[in-house]
C-alpha cells in the first residue's frame, strides 16, 4: 500500500487541500489502480452550516482522476491533468466518516492523453461511476 507517509505526495504533485486519495491499495502500472479517501468532516469542502455534509461528487471524480494519473505513470507521464469526463452518474453520497474504494482502468493512452474508467462505492455501494475520464499527461510519451 501507497500512502501520504510512504510515497504517494512523491508521486503526484497535489498538497494539502487539493490531495484528494489517501492511499494507493494496488497498481498495475499503464493499466489500472485502486485507493481510498476517508472523509474526516475536517475537509474544506465542509466549510459552512450545510444541513447535510456530504463530499461534492465533484471532488469524488476529481479523486478519480489523480487515481488515473497514477496508473497512467506507466505509460510515460510525469503529471496528470483532468481534461474532461463522459458519461459521469451519481447515485449516493458520501458523508463524514465514510471510506471511499477508489477505482480507475486506463482504457486508452494516445498524444499525452489517456482515457480510463473510474468508480468510487462507498462500503460496496458504488456513489459516483464514470465512462470516460480524460487525464493529460504532461511530458509523457503516450
Amino acid at each position: 500500500m501507497i500512502d501520504n507517509r510512504n510515497g504517494l505526495m512523491d508521486r503526484l504533485p497535489h498538497r494539502y487541500p487539493f490531495l484528494m486519495v489517501d492511499s494507493i491499495t494496488g497498481i498495475q502500472a499503464g493499466q489500472w489502480a485502486k485507493g481510498t479517501k476517508k472523509v474526516t468532516g475536517t475537509e474544506w469542502y465542509f466549510a459552512g452550516e450545510a444541513a447535510e455534509q456530504t463530499m461534492p461528487h465533484t471532488i469524488i471524480v476529481e479523486a478519480l482522476a489523480q487515481l488515473g494519473a497514477l496508473a497512467a505513470m506507466g505509460q510515460g507521464g510525469k503529471l496528470g491533468f483532468l481534461s474532461s469526463i463522459k458519461g459521469a452518474e451519481f447515485c449516493g453520497h458520501a458523508s463524514p466518516g465514510d471510506c471511499l474504494d477508489l477505482e480507475y482502468t486506463l482504457i486508452k493512452a494516445r498524444r499525452g492523453f489517456v482515457v480510463g474508467s473510474g468508480k468510487a462505492a462507498v462500503e460496496g455501494k458504488v456513489i459516483v461511476s464514470v465512462d470516460e475520464i480524460m487525464v493529460y499527461m504532461e511530458n509523457g510519451n503516450i
